[in-house]
């Protein structure tokens, strides 16, 4: 990426997860992400009432990815079926702890 499409892009985004969170948005879920790398992303799972393996390992996949690109990442507002999902898939602590760029 140049500097110049670096500098074309809004410095911050918001995202608001759909309340199914599962394989059927995982797609365009990806397409909105990738169009906002290298921007620092703030992501409300305020409405989410279900989330999928797949979906979550997207959002992991995808705060790795801002991380090493040291630009922020943030999972925010989660409701409680996001929390109890992340729960039941094997987290005993809540894996979206703020990436901040360094």
């Amino acid at each position: 990426m140049t500097d110049t499409d670096r500098s074309s892009r809004p410095q911050s985004a918001a995202l608001q997860l759909p309340q199914h969170l599962d394989l059927t948005v995982c797609e365009d879920l990806s397409a909105q992400l990738m169009a906002l790398r290298h921007t620092a992303v703030q992501i409300s799972a305020a409405q989410v009432g279900f989330v999928g393996a797949l979906a979550l390992q997207l959002l992991l996949s995808a705060q790795r990815q801002w991380q090493a690109d040291g630009a922020a990442f943030s999972v925010t507002d989660p409701s409680d079926a996001f929390r109890e999902g992340t729960e039941l898939l094997g987290f005993s602590e809540f894996p979206f702890k703020d990436v901040i760029a360094a």
